[in-house]
């Protein structure tokens, strides 16, 4: 049998010989796409592949063999009249599988050059042995001499003579190591080959290379075979030393297959499987699709989560799936992911404390994935089983969901002056091992405030405040142990006792329609929580608007006292979506050092204006909750967390009275609010002989009493009048929150 003429009907696609064993036909050279009939011959970077097809039956006597047509695409530049037969350089018995790259000089001059593949049928038949390229240059306008050819495949000089000035050079090149059997190491599979040297002339039909919309990209830093040049197609004369060059070669062709490609990201893993079949992996992550082929691919988790496709559409309640139309190459990314944690900080030194004093340390575990996280039971061991123990833990046992967060608190109590060491293991359901953070502390019998003493029955309480930043005391390394401590003070020492010192400052500012000026009868409410930095006047926080009448189109700060209008001064457009009756805005901006000057003395309030209200519905006096507290004050954050939290609510008359002292009474009730989140409700009125049934604050003096924060003053004394020193505090303080006892 011999070979059939087949083209992969292109105007430039670079066929390179190649040893690939095939049967006697070449159409079976490369496995057949069964949806086309077309095989597999020419693959690019993303898959892109190319099958030949018939342009002329040229083997009548075996009609079962004959490829397939290539249907209606028109046929550019083929059959070339001025290259008539195999010409010259053919093997003998062989034949030839054709393409054509043509380019043309700026004068209209045709300088052409034809690359040949030939097919042997020769012993052992199944070879392809060699390419070879065939230059016509019709218009050798340097006359005779070494004209210099560079092409894909390389660098030629062609002689020419004085024969060759009638009718045009017509030669056939033979690049080097190029014409013998075998396999060319740059080959592989089903003739793949690098079909992205060619960009497309954008006149084929739609779904044919070449059609401006099936890409042919070129591999990045392709230089093979000849580097720096594999897009040139160029001819220097004798004389001239450019007549033609060409970097576009065009390139048309039926696109048998598109190739899908499968990348699986994340920190989980899992398998991507399709149907059709083809794709399974990891393993066999690429795969080429008939064009129009609807791919279905199925990913299954082993190691966490399955959690997103880029690339396809996903499947409408099969999120594991997803389908891809295979009209171009493609890329798909599965994204598999596991739990994660970050653990902050991962080592912790608490340096020198005082025996029979607690330092805390609170260590944050964040979860830093996409998909839950399921905690396991935190654990801390020490050197001594009392040095270093677990005390407040809101993650143990909990499903901590995406950028959550949770808290573990290590109390370092020693109970041996020496150096200790510890450690924190906290487990989860993250694939990798779980976090040990790293503990270190030592225990000494320094004494901390010079008018503490040792021998003080308060020394350990009042030292456990210090090292846990409750109060550091009244003056360098002096505790005064004997001052009555104030309603500042106490709002101070709670809120960091309870729940750490307030990171900014926070104010709150109820909005209504009754504080514009002129007053605007409406149904609309508002709240805001703004945050300011006194010393930066930077602005932060959010104003939550319920019913405004028509929608807002406005929102401000306003420099004005109340009952009076004034100018705005911080815009705050783009910070909502204009036309809502019923939303939020961001608060941002910063006020300038006279400003904040305004805003302490009550200078400054927040205005929101609608469609119906054009200069304000709703507006809000930004100032203090106590008049007797500024936003200056130092206790001003304390006291408003005070507040918010129900723990006192001033003395009356919009008054908190910061500088009154606090009675053993009135801390009685601030302990309890703040440790049990409301009031005592039972008094029996038989604890304590001086707090009988119906005294203020009765049942949150008998539950102090009976969280053992306090045995009384004295033999069934409570003394509730008298006011508390701040070692009477310390103890209180350290009792309730540290569990010194």
């Amino acid at each position: 049998m011999r070979f059939k003429i087949f083209t992969l009907l292109t105007a430039a696609l670079l066929l390179i010989g190649i040893g690939q064993t095939a049967q006697a036909d070449l159409i079976a050279v490369g496995p057949v796409n069964p949806a086309t009939l077309f095989p597999t011959f020419f693959t690019d970077i993303n898959g892109l592949a190319l099958g030949p097809c018939d342009v002329v039956n040229e083997d009548p006597a075996f009609p079962a063999v004959n490829g397939p047509p290539c249907g209606a695409l028109a046929l550019i530049n083929w059959g070339d009249p001025l290259i008539p037969g195999d010409g010259p350089g053919f093997v003998a018995g062989n034949v030839e599988e054709v393409t054509f790259y043509r380019a043309e000089n700026v004068a209209g001059a045709n300088s052409r050059l034809r690359i040949e593949v030939q097919g042997g049928v020769l012993p052992p038949e199944s070879v392809i042995n060699g390419a070879l390229l065939r230059l016509n240059i019709p218009d050798l306008v340097d006359g005779v001499g070494n004209y210099t050819v560079t092409t894909p495949l390389g660098v030629f000089i062609v002689p020419v003579v004085a024969a060759d000035l009638i009718g045009g050079l017509n030669t056939t090149l033979v690049p080097d190591a190029l014409g013998v059997a075998g396999t060319i190491p740059d080959f592989v599979g089903a003739l793949p080959g690098p079909v992205q040297f060619f960009v497309p002339n954008g006149t084929g039909p739609v779904g044919f290379l070449g059609d401006s919309i099936t890409p042919a990209p070129l591999t990045p830093g392709f230089g093979w075979p000849l580097a720096g040049g594999a897009l040139v197609f160029r001819v220097d004369g004798p004389a001239t030393p450019l007549i033609i060059n060409s970097t576009v070669f065009t390139v048309e062709g039926k696109v048998a297959a598109f190739g899908l490609n499968v990348t699986l990201a994340g920190n989980g893993t899992g398998t991507v499987t399709s149907a059709p079949v083809g794709i399974n992996c990891p393993g066999d992550c690429t795969e080429s699709y008939a064009p129009g082929t609807v791919v279905t691919l199925t990913a299954a988790p082993t190691v966490g989560a399955f959690t997103g496709w880029t690339g396809c559409t996903p499947v409408v309640g099969v999120p594991t799936q997803c389908t891809i139309t295979m009209n171009l190459a493609a890329n798909v990314t599965a994204t598999f992911s596991a739990a994660s944690i970050a653990v902050n900080p991962l080592t912790h030194n608490f340096g020198d404390v005082n025996l029979g004093s607690v330092e805390i340390m609170n260590f944050t575990v964040t979860n830093s994935g996409v998909v839950n996280v399921l905690m396991g039971t935190a654990v801390v061991a020490g050197t001594l089983t009392t040095d270093f123990t677990k005390g407040a833990d809101t993650c143990s046992g909990q499903t901590i969901l995406p950028a959550g967060a949770c808290i573990i608190q290590v109390r370092f109590l020693p109970t041996a002056a020496a150096a200790m060491a510890g450690t924190l293991t906290i487990p989860s359901n993250a694939p990798t091992a779980a976090p040990v953070v790293i503990l270190s502390g030592t225990g000494t019998n320094a004494q901390v405030f010079g008018d503490v003493l040792p021998a003080s029955p308060f020394e350990n309480h009042i030292n456990s405040l210090s090292n846990t930043g409750i109060a550091l005391g009244c003056a360098p390394n002096q505790f005064c142990p004997g001052n009555a401590v104030t309603r500042g003070q106490m709002s101070a020492f709670i809120i960091r006792a309870s729940e750490g010192e307030p990171p900014v400052t926070v104010i709150t500012v109820p909005m209504s329609g009754n504080q514009e000026v002129p007053i605007v009868l409406t149904a609309a409410t508002g709240g805001a929580a703004l945050i300011v930095d006194l010393t930066t006047g930077g602005l932060s926080g959010q104003i939550n608007f319920s019913n405004l009448t028509t929608g807002i189109t406005l929102a401000h700060i306003h420099e004005g006292p109340l009952g009076a209008n004034g100018p705005p001064i911080v815009d705050f457009t783009g910070g909502f979506t204009p036309g809502q009756t019923t939303g939020s805005v961001t608060i941002s901006g910063t006020l300038t050092p006279a400003q904040i000057n305004t805003l302490v003395s009550g200078g400054l309030y927040l205005n929101i204006h609608s469609v119906s209200f054009p200069n304000g519905e709703i507006r809000g006096q930004i100032g203090p909750r106590f008049g007797d507290v500024p936003i200056n004050n130092v206790f001003f954050k304390h006291i408003d967390r005070m507040a918010i939290r129900g723990i006192t609510l001033g003395i009356g008359g919009a008054l908190y009275g910061p500088n009154n002292n606090v009675t053993r009474a009135e801390m009685a009730s601030f302990i309890v609010r703040a440790v049990d989140g409301a009031d005592a409700t039972t008094c029996l009125g038989t604890v304590f002989t001086d707090v009988p049934v119906g005294a203020p604050h009765c049942a949150n003096i008998e539950r102090v009493r009976a969280l053992n924060v306090t045995l009384g003053c004295g033999v069934n004394l409570y003394c509730p009048g008298e006011s508390v020193p701040r070692e009477q505090m310390a103890a209180f303080i350290a009792r309730a929150f540290l569990g010194i006892p």
